[in-house]
């Protein structure tokens, strides 16, 4: 027979509550964007709750609301409810299922947990493939950026650039050359080609982010991608338009509505690690102090943004010749990162680095050396891509090998190492001109 049209009017009024629950969070009015949506829930609870269709819409509206309202336990809960209902569809709701998918996976990399999001952008991807959903459809583009965020953030930073550029060429296909949905995805690969040390082309990838989204009003998402970008400057060497670029995320902060203080934190974080590079690692010291301090008292003391500021703060440490603060930094940080990462993510490298500078700093050639060695053999033993990190473990090196006396093996691990920074760094990049300068005295 035909359908109630009271319900019909009720799916309907439910449709257009949910349309404007999405446009009040896309303009950051979270509160009311959240109160839309659990009215949308409700008339779907009371007039269709023998609908699964209906009740997977509930579940992905809810969900999406509750993340913007600032409740990520309700929000993942809701996810969860609803990815396990459209499985049990044989017709199911494609574009609410794919979006679950695809959100879940990026709220859980957000939130320090990329091995939870890899494994669910990987279902969405499969879902996708078992209901037939067209090789060029934008909500594939959508789940293999997650995919990729996830990856980047596991240490897997090829397989990364991998799922984004055929993210990019899915969306350029779908959306065309210039769509404003491609900013996040050029967002998406900046970050990633920063991971594999390619760190001008980097910077293009997320200049052309910020081109295609200029017009986006997010604030969030304004202060992110300059956040993004003044990373990419940081890692080139422009150490004075990164700290330009923080100082105006953080301006874009002030005027975003809700709580953006764990938005902040990140922020202040970076920040002063490019103020330490820039030439005052001991205010960076202090200040990644305080900030690891307020990480701790939001609950966040065992999370990857905890163990970031950790790694940071003792690299800060090494740049201030302190083994005595850093090294404890690095006992501190490591089970943090066994905790939440595979053990071919690049940072156990990148702690290696910086216990073999402490034993250089407290006079242990010998250590430094052996460590060094290892920290090179691990890279290449996890499939290590980043030329640049390996270039500035040879350059490391090469000064303690100086130091042993062996003037000969310097020049050889020098000579691997300046062609790679020259073409990936600006001079004043403090790995390249520390190069430079051994570089003179041999």
């Amino acid at each position: 027979g035909a359908e109630d049209p009271v319900g019909l009017a009720h799916h309907a009024l439910a449709d257009d509550l949910a349309n404007y629950s999405a446009i009040l969070g896309a303009l950051e009015r979270d509160d009311e964007s959240f109160a839309a949506a659990q009215r949308a829930a409700a008339l779907r609870e009371r007039h269709a709750a023998d609908d699964p269709k209906q009740q997977v819409m509930a579940a992905a509206e809810l969900a999406y609301a509750s993340f913007r309202h600032g409740d990520k336990a309700a929000a993942e809960a809701h996810w969860r409810r609803g990815i396990a209902l459209v499985g049990t569809l044989a017709d199911p709701p494609m574009d609410d299922a794919l979006r679950m998918y695809n959100q879940l996976s990026l709220m859980l990399t957000l939130d320090g947990r990329p091995a939870l999001g890899l494994p669910i952008a990987r279902e969405g991807l499969a879902f996708a493939d078992r209901h037939g959903v067209p090789a060029r459809s934008p909500v594939r583009s959508n789940l293999l950026r997650a995919l990729s965020d996830a990856q980047a953030e596991t240490g897997d930073a090829a397989g990364a650039e991998q799922s984004i550029r055929e993210a990019i060429a899915v969306g350029e296909l779908s959306d065309g050359p210039d769509s404003p949905m491609l900013g996040r995805l050029y967002n998406s690969l900046g970050l990633v080609l920063a991971d594999l040390g390619r760190y001008r082309e980097a910077t293009a990838a997320l200049l052309r982010s910020e081109a295609l989204q200029a017009g986006h009003p997010s604030a969030v998402e304004q202060a992110t991608r300059r956040n993004n970008l003044a990373g990419a400057y940081e890692n080139e060497g422009d150490y004075a338009r990164a700290l330009a670029l923080y100082a105006q995320a953080l301006a874009v902060l002030d005027g975003a509505e809700g709580d953006v203080s764990a938005q902040r934190r990140k922020l202040q974080v970076r920040q002063a690690r490019a103020t330490g590079l820039a030439g005052d690692p001991a205010a960076a010291l202090d200040r990644l102090e305080a900030l690891r301090a307020e990480l701790r008292q939001a609950g966040d003391g065992e999370t990857i943004e905890y163990a970031f500021a950790t790694v940071l703060q003792a690299g800060m440490a090494r740049l201030a010749g302190d083994p005595e603060r850093g090294v404890p930094l690095l006992d501190a940080a490591e089970p943090l990162w066994k905790a939440q990462v595979p053990a071919t993510h690049p940072v156990f490298v990148q702690m290696q680095r910086l216990r073999a500078e402490f034993a250089r700093q407290r006079g242990d050639l010998a250590t430094a050396a052996s460590t060094l060695e290892a920290a090179l053999a691990r890279l290449h033993e996890t499939g290590g891509v980043n030329a640049f990190s390996e270039a500035a473990l040879r350059t490391d090196l090469a000064a303690v090998r100086l130091a042993l006396g062996d003037a000969a093996a310097a020049r050889r691990l020098l000579d691997q190492a300046l062609p790679v920074m020259r073409q990936a760094v600006l001079p004043q990049q403090v790995d390249r001109a520390a190069a430079e300068a051994l570089a003179a005295r041999l």
